[in-house]
């Protein structure tokens, strides 16, 4: 499981949506 790297690209998805 790699929530981490799940959490990174929730990151980047919400950085790029704004």
């Amino acid at each position: 499981m790699h929530i981490l790297r799940h959490i990174s690209n929730n990151q980047l998805t919400l950085f790029l949506n704004r």
